[in-house]
């Protein structure tokens, strides 16, 4: 009686160590080297300046054609003051009855082409498109036989959101006082949004910016502070672009802030 019962219990053992390997061979392929991805990003809104802000993130989206999608975000790194991206599409060996894992393509025996549909910037919370550059690097042709295939792609996107702002700050200890009823009659500014940045300081952004006339942005610990006695931290010319951006460094970043725009 004894023996049977160790009999049913090595059986029942198996079977479950039978469904455990199973369930493993067929969770998903074997992971291969697939597409590296490499290039600059620059900013045709500022005169092609070099992007350079840590909080930006590229996200790329490539397609099987006629297939499935593959979204992937990676931050972009900066190298010699330019930021760069870097990230590799992952493909999988679909082997026996494997199935691929969910965000990899199955690695393709024979080429196959690859679209790259579509390229973002992320930026402030706001996404802004990229263009790749050269025709020839819309599609990419992959197979087996073209593991860890690398290529140097370069983009380009339209947004001010993204440019280097420079070193920011003003000028310490200093004060410009403007006259209050020079600046009665002020333009109309619309702050898109003001964010402690991360590498220090706070970064903003805004829309409403005058064509035909100098204007300040200026600060003030208390929202109650009288115009003539906010600090000047930065003048602007006209410009005329839609979106204008500022990264005000000469912070504390325990303390608190206004900020106000006017075009006396």
């Amino acid at each position: 009686m004894l023996m049977k019962t160790n009999r049913k219990i090595q059986m029942v053992a198996a079977a479950m160590t039978g469904g455990w390997l199973l369930a493993h061979v067929h969770a998903g392929g074997i992971p291969e080297p697939g597409i590296i991805y490499y290039g600059a990003v620059t900013n045709t809104a500022n005169g092609n300046a070099f992007v350079t802000s840590s909080a930006n993130t590229l996200i790329w989206t490539a397609q099987e054609v006629g297939g499935e999608a593959l979204a992937i975000t990676t931050p972009l790194q900066n190298i010699n003051n330019q930021y760069s991206y870097r990230f590799r599409i992952p493909f999988e060996s679909v082997v026996g009855g494997n199935t691929r894992s969910t965000g990899a393509f199955a690695l393709p025996s024979s080429t196959t082409r690859y679209t790259n549909s579509m390229v973002q910037i992320s930026a402030g919370g706001n996404l802004y498109p990229a263009n790749i550059q050269g025709i020839g690097n819309l599609t990419t042709d992959f197979s087996a036989s073209d593991r860890a295939l690398v290529r140097k792609v370069n983009v380009t996107v339209t947004a001010l959101a993204v440019a280097s702002i420079g070193s920011g700050g003003g000028s310490p200890g200093t004060r410009t006082n403007l006259i209050t009823a020079a600046v009665s009659a002020q333009a109309s500014f619309q702050f898109i949004y003001v964010v402690p940045h991360p590498d220090g300081g706070y970064y903003m952004e805004w829309m409403g910016a005058p064509t035909n006339k100098t204007y300040y942005l200026l600060r003030a610990s208390s929202v109650a502070t009288p115009v003539d006695e906010q600090e000047v931290v930065q003048q602007f010319t006209p410009a005329g672009s839609t979106i204008n951006a500022y990264w005000d460094t000469n912070v504390v970043n325990t303390a608190t802030y206004f900020y106000r725009l006017i075009a006396p």
